[in-house]
């Protein structure tokens, strides 16, 4: 019986995963935490919200802490560099 809800379980996380087109995935996500503006923009919603804006996924603690230290580090480190 617990065999066969995991097996369950697993063919639908692979439907959910081939539903899924490439703006709303992982690969997606990363892209634009890695791109300046955006990922800026990305970490605060990821602050604030507790969750991925790309993927929906909801993040740990420690992902909302960095997403916090990822929003505040390039504003930081612009008014240093004006001054």
């Amino acid at each position: 019986m617990e065999q066969l809800i995991y097996e369950e379980l697993i063919k639908e996380k692979k439907r959910d995963a081939k539903s899924k087109g490439f703006y709303e995935s992982e690969e997606f996500s990363m892209i634009l935490d890695f791109t300046y503006g955006a990922g800026t923009l990305k970490s605060g919603i990821e602050a604030v919200t507790g969750v991925d804006p790309i993927t929906g996924r909801e993040l740990a603690p420690v992902e909302r802490i960095l997403a916090s230290v990822g929003m505040v580090f390039p504003v930081v480190k612009d008014l240093l560099s004006c001054g």
